[in-house]
């Protein structure tokens, strides 16, 4: 039954326009700004929902409500920002993401007990390939040249073109 709505879902959403602002097209103000806003002009042709014109969102757009913000595989997706949190989520109906303000460490310990508890994730794809990447230890950064040393160099310049003008 899911699975139908899921695919129903999907055919809807591809029909479904991109909604623009009235005159997004004639102001710079508009050019990047795709925010929804809605016509309020007294003779607005959109407003008026006249042929030829933009649609404006409505109910007939809306996926079915058993589907409603679940992922394509149908999951709920559920932030997760420790391991206490990981723990809470019936890996039969919902699918974790790691939020993205988790740092490396605890995230690295997120996925071990992931990893542990036969999880999967919906923003990490590999978890050993992920954990690998995180337990790496990072390159020694090279040596810059003091400041001394530059200023050395130039310096040395302008006492000879001094010495050749005088």
């Amino acid at each position: 039954m899911v699975e139908k709505l899921l695919k129903f879902r999907s055919e809807v959403k591809k029909r479904k326009p991109t909604f623009r602002r009235q005159q997004s097209n004639q102001f710079a103000k508009f050019k990047n700004d795709d925010r929804w806003r809605r016509p309020k002009g007294y003779q607005s042709k959109m407003r008026l929902k006249e042929a030829g014109h933009r649609r404006m969102p409505a109910t007939g757009y809306k996926s079915p409500r058993l589907v409603r913000g679940l992922n394509r595989d149908g999951f709920k997706e559920v932030l997760v920002y420790n391991v206490a949190d990981l723990m809470k989520i019936d890996s039969k109906t919902e699918i974790a993401i790691i939020a993205r303000t988790v740092g490396g460490r605890k995230s690295l310990d997120i996925l071990n007990k992931a990893k542990e508890l036969n999880m999967s994730f919906g923003n990490v794809f590999g978890i050993d390939k992920r954990i690998s990447e995180l337990t790496k230890t990072p390159k020694k950064k090279v040596e810059k040249k003091t400041e001394a040393v530059k200023t050395e160099k130039k310096a040395e310049p302008k006492k000879e073109e001094a010495e050749k003008w005088s």
